[in-house]
């Protein structure tokens, strides 16, 4: 009965929806991946967490912005349509991303080798290849562009039941279904599928939706979304071109080290994910609503706390992760150091977690995509510097550490001008 208090505040009750969707998909892809190194072994492991990483660093391009700009646009709505045009928002960006999915997918038709390229070094069957990865591109791109919604209705309690089906329950149902990685992709991307566009028709009957509004929304998001697929690009390049490089020059088994360093990494950061999920339609409604002198000391306060939390994290990630690769993942010890190394970055990278979403709420101009940019081009420095000295490992825990850090640097420096700007008016 004491904890009825703590639940009334909306605030509080929402965290705990998203902090308990986030620990289930923590143990549930902790557990996922140690069965899959022990049933599938090395090799099997480096497969699925590149197939994971290849098919991230394609959808958020091809969502163009949609997973920030549903939110944002939602939580500037007001007034008795905020249902309609809410699932209109939803609907437009289905709209795109059915457009540029369907381009891409062209494309891989047509050239196969784009996708094809980083598994040559494992068993090779395209078909099943190529079906299983555009499935799963399409079916998270669903389920991003859902999940967003939910998050700008500030509905957080369907938001962590979704995320927990279609992120924790259903990749551990069907490990014990598909017999490769290929064919697991397939069936849970299948299911997810089947549950989305349910979810979506249910919605459709709640709604009233008009043909002429789709058509203006769907120019709005991909105005305000187009100038971010740098950013998209640029964001989950950094995970994904270390491990690809790899995987083309050096091999599936080393590949799977720096994908264990990034699942670590991904502990880390699922505070600030949590966060992020909050922030988004709180921080924008009190940029329509309050004085700027309010809405900077939030944020102010929101960048204290979130700095002293990431330096306790990365000291206790960095004694937790020798134990924890020890115990679950034996075989992948040599991920150890530079797991500890990355985490060194992280302090100065939750700079950028916490404030990203925070510079697309006060302007229009793509800072992040800005940013990003630059640290693309420095990873990819490093990188080549790497590979023609031969020594490919170390240069890209270089390319993950030190694009980490200047990335958290240039962001805050952006939002240390725009904050002047904003109070002086």
């Amino acid at each position: 009965m004491f904890l009825s208090p703590l639940f009334k505040n909306s605030k509080i009750r929402y965290a705990l929806y998203i902090l308990v969707a986030q620990g289930l998909f923590m143990a549930c892809n902790l557990y996922i991946n140690h069965w899959i190194n022990d049933n599938w072994h090395v090799e099997g492991f480096a497969i699925y967490n590149l197939v994971k990483r290849v098919s991230s660093f394609i959808v958020f391009p091809l969502l163009v912005g949609a997973g920030i700009a549903i939110p944002r646009y939602i939580s500037f709505l007001k007034g008795k349509k905020v249902i309609d045009d809410s699932y209109e928002y939803l609907l437009s960006a289905i709209v795109i991303f059915c457009g540029t999915f369907g381009l891409f997918s062209l494309i891989t038709l047509f050239f196969p080798g784009v996708l094809l390229k980083a598994f040559e070094d494992g068993p090779i069957d395209e078909g099943k290849i190529l079906l299983s990865i555009l499935l799963f591109i399409f079916s998270q791109g669903l389920y991003v562009l859902l999940s967003a919604y939910y998050r700008g209705r500030i509905q957080f309690g369907p938001m962590s039941l979704l995320n927990i089906a279609v992120m924790s329950i259903l990749p551990l149902v069907f490990l014990y279904v598909g017999a490769d990685v290929f064919g697991y992709f397939t069936y849970y991307s299948l299911t997810t599928l089947a549950l989305l566009i349910t979810l979506l028709v249910l919605l459709w009957f709640r709604s009233q939706v008009s043909v002429s509004r789709i058509r203006y929304k769907s120019y709005r998001l991909f105005k305000f979304g187009y100038p971010r697929i740098v950013a998209e690009l640029g964001l989950f390049a950094l995970e994904f071109m270390p491990v690809f490089m790899i995987s083309l020059f050096v091999g599936l088994t080393e590949s799977g080290y720096m994908s264990m360093t990034f699942i670590l990494l991904k502990l880390g950061s699922m505070f600030y994910e949590l966060v992020g999920s909050l922030i988004l339609p709180y921080f924008g409604k009190l940029f329509k609503s309050q004085p700027p002198k309010v809405f900077v000391s939030r944020v102010d306060q929101l960048l204290i706390g979130g700095l002293i939390t990431s330096i306790c994290l990365t000291i206790g990630f960095y004694f937790f992760i020798p134990v924890a690769i020890e115990i679950f993942f034996p075989s992948l010890s040599k991920a150890i150091s530079p797991s500890q190394m990355v985490y060194m970055a992280f302090p100065v990278y939750s700079l950028y977690l916490l404030l990203r979403n925070i510079l697309d709420i006060m302007v229009d101009k793509a800072y992040n995509s800005i940013n990003l940019s630059i640290v693309f081009v420095i990873q990819l420095l490093l990188l080549s510097i790497g590979f023609y000295f031969e020594n490919a490992i170390f240069y890209s825990i270089l390319s993950l550490v030190i694009p980490y850090i200047v990335l958290g640097l240039l962001t805050y420096f952006v939002w240390i001008t725009r904050k002047s700007k904003l109070v002086q008016g």
